[in-house]
């Protein structure tokens, strides 16, 4: 079968941003926001953006188990 795809490389060691990046990209979102999901990252790390979003913005930041349903009203 052809591929017909684009592969990138990123220029970085990793194509994930940090906690800073993430934070800097929230900003002009942030007074729009009610409750921020985490659904990735190891649980220190999450810890770590919990705060970090908290103290920055004072969103309410909830970390749903694998499976579990969120309902968005």
């Amino acid at each position: 079968m052809p591929v017909r795809a684009e592969v990138a490389v990123p220029n970085e060691l990793s194509g994930y941003p940090d906690q800073r990046e993430l934070i800097r990209w929230m900003k002009p979102i942030a007074p729009e926001l009610e409750r921020v999901f985490l659904v990735h990252c190891e649980p220190a790390g999450q810890q770590a953006l919990t705060v970090a979003i908290r103290e920055e913005y004072g969103v309410e930041v909830a970390k749903p188990a694998r499976g579990e349903v969120v309902e968005l009203a």
